[in-house]
């Protein structure tokens, strides 16, 4: 048993916690390198459909700019100027 002393902590350790705790930061940071491989991997495959989601997002403004125009004319008594 391992034992230290911090101004007003004492902590204790055994040698299975400090081996559990090296197994943890382990699978930890092979969770960082599988995750940092998903995320390259996604960021390839968007980067050949940039263009079609920037159209999209395009599209999606103007029909939600329409929809706010069309809501504010059945709302309020806008009428078109002859």
């Amino acid at each position: 048993m391992k034992i230290s002393k911090n101004r007003n902590t004492i902590n204790f350790s055994t040698a299975d916690l400090l081996r559990l705790n090296d197994r943890a930061q382990e699978a930890t940071k092979e969770i960082y390198v599988m995750t940092n491989v998903v995320v390259n991997e996604l960021i390839k495959d968007l980067r050949s459909n940039i263009g079609c989601l920037y159209k999209l997002a395009e599209c999606v403004s103007m029909l939600d700019m329409l929809h706010s125009f069309a809501k504010s004319c059945t709302l309020s008594s806008y009428v078109q100027r002859e």
